[in-house]
């Protein structure tokens, strides 16, 4: 019985095999350097337009304005009831609302929406009013209206603004 020969890796398959492992994580790496930054934008993006959501729905579901204002300090947004009378620039005014014995049945909703940390709000050069808080109005018939406002997370700056048709949340990054 003969013996066989034990196989060794060479120098040469070495070097191979470490400067392709090199490569692949030089290529993956920074990518997951990325993530949680992206997972932050993404949440905080989400939570805003959860409020928004929600205070439309409030809005067409009870027939009555709602308010959605930023507490930058607080770092949150809280959904307010609005004057029942209320005019806006450049759109009609509101319908009368009906007047019913039936309460409308109303979704179970936050009245505060905390925004994570991490955002930092640009509220310079903004005509506050009297309350100096920024707010958003969402009406009965499923219009909005509201400031353009500017925040950051991280290095990447936003601007988040109101579709004034369907109250959805407009939010685009600022280009450098």
């Amino acid at each position: 019985m003969g013996m066989r020969p034990k196989h060794h890796f060479t120098l040469i398959e070495a070097v191979i095999v470490l400067t392709a492992v090199g490569l692949l994580l030089a290529l993956v790496l920074p990518r997951v350097g990325r993530l949680p930054r992206t997972l932050v934008i993404q949440h905080a993006l989400s939570a805003i337009e959860t409020g928004f959501r929600d205070a439309g729905l409030k809005a067409r579901t009870t027939g009555k304005p709602v308010r959605l204002v930023l507490d930058a300090e607080a770092g949150q947004f809280r959904m307010e009831d609005a004057p029942a009378t209320i005019s806006i620039p450049g759109l009609p005014p509101p319908p009368a609302p009906e007047t019913t014995d039936r309460v409308p049945e109303v979704p179970p909703q936050l009245l505060e929406y905390k925004v994570p940390s991490g955002v930092e709000w640009d509220l310079t050069g903004l005509d506050l009013g009297p309350d100096e808080r920024p707010g958003f109005l969402f009406l009965p018939d499923g219009a909005a209206a509201g400031p353009t406002l500017f925040f950051s997370v991280g290095k990447t700056r936003f601007r988040l603004g109101v579709e004034q048709l369907t109250g959805r949340p407009i939010t685009t990054p600022v280009p450098d």
